[in-house]
């Protein structure tokens, strides 16, 4: 199952010290990500992706952010979804261009 986890802490400044310790939440918990320009995206089975979501919000809540919003896509099909599978397709098609594919590393 994929996820993509968007975080919106409303800190009035760059968000990335939050983004970083939301990061360290879902290596906390062990599952696979690729971080994107929008979001990230998170490879695991549902209750591993609740997990993910109360750690960041736990944590959060810890470190006394107290306003933010946690957007979540899931993704669930039959067999196991792969962030590589899902992306192969599109690296493959950027490999082969000379100047890639806008958003997509090679």
């Amino acid at each position: 199952m994929l996820a993509e986890i968007s975080i919106h802490p409303q800190v009035g400044r760059d968000i990335r010290p939050e983004v970083t310790r939301a990061l360290e939440e879902i290596e906390h918990v062990g599952m696979r990500y690729e971080v994107k320009p929008f979001g990230t995206v998170v490879e695991g089975d549902l209750e591993q992706i609740l997990a993910t979501l109360r750690s960041i919000h736990g944590r959060f809540n810890a470190d006394g952010i107290e306003r933010f919003e946690l957007h979540v896509r899931i993704r669930q099909e039959p067999g196991e979804a792969k962030i590589e599978r899902e992306t192969e397709g599109f690296r493959e098609r950027a490999a082969d261009k000379p100047e890639g594919m806008p958003g997509l590393g090679a």
